[in-house]
């Protein structure tokens, strides 16, 4: 787990985001007439900040991949490939108006990921349990004793990849949103925009969507987890 923050810091150190931002602080402490000992301390700083956050983000990045073949690997494996869209998309030729939204985007994905990896762990965790308490109920004189906690928990994991597929739909909605609006001529076309009119509301009303419902996916694995 140490390797995999100090790989993360080595990461953040090298995003061309946070070279960006590093670089701006550093010109702005040019123009505030820093000492070069300051400015260089400026620059120093940032990058540190930029190591640190990326070395303790998205922590549930260190859980293991889900188990192969199960359904819990496809959909992650679906929000993986939406993932990349986003960002191809958020680095490729994006209209003004869209540029936060496609950053948020990107964002909001990622935080997705780190949710959705917790999640398919505990569904994997829940495959076990449900194996290997269906291997006891052939072992009993009465299987229908087991039943209940077989159905408690078949019940739970059915609800966890329901939600786990919805709010994954929803990230691949929001890209598909995306590429829409790029397309407008409203965003694109520089028109006027009607009063009270706002192109991208559609693209801010998904993204609470998908926060939402990861929020939601994350109280609901926790609670099994916990349970």
């Amino acid at each position: 787990m140490a390797e995999s923050r100090m790989r993360r810091a080595a990461q953040a150190m090298r995003d061309p985001w946070s070279l960006l931002a590093t670089a701006v602080g550093v010109g702005a402490a040019w123009a505030l007439a820093f000492p070069v000992v300051g400015i260089g301390a400026v620059g120093v700083g940032m990058l540190g900040v930029a190591a640190v956050v990326g070395a303790g983000g998205a922590g549930r990045d260190d859980q293991p991949d889900p188990k192969d073949g199960t359904d819990q690997r496809r959909m992650v494996a679906t929000l993986d490939s939406y993932r990349a869209d986003l960002v191809r998309f958020r680095d490729g030729q994006v209209p003004p108006l869209l540029v936060d939204r496609a950053a948020e985007a990107v964002q909001a994905a990622d935080a997705a990921r780190a949710v959705a990896l917790g999640v398919a762990a505990s569904l994997d965790r829940l495959d076990s349990a449900l194996l290997s308490s269906r291997q006891v109920a052939t072992t009993m004189s009465t299987a229908a004793r087991v039943a209940g906690p077989v159905g408690r928990m078949t019940a739970r994991r059915t609800e966890m990849l329901g939600k786990l597929g919805a709010a994954v739909d929803g990230v691949g909605e929001l890209y598909a949103k995306l590429l829409e609006l790029s397309t407008a001529p409203e965003v694109t076309g520089g028109l006027e925009l009607s009063t009270g009119m706002d192109p991208v509301a559609d693209v801010s009303e998904a993204l609470d969507s998908i926060r939402g419902a990861f929020a939601e996916l994350d109280a609901v694995a926790k609670s099994t987890t916990d349970g």
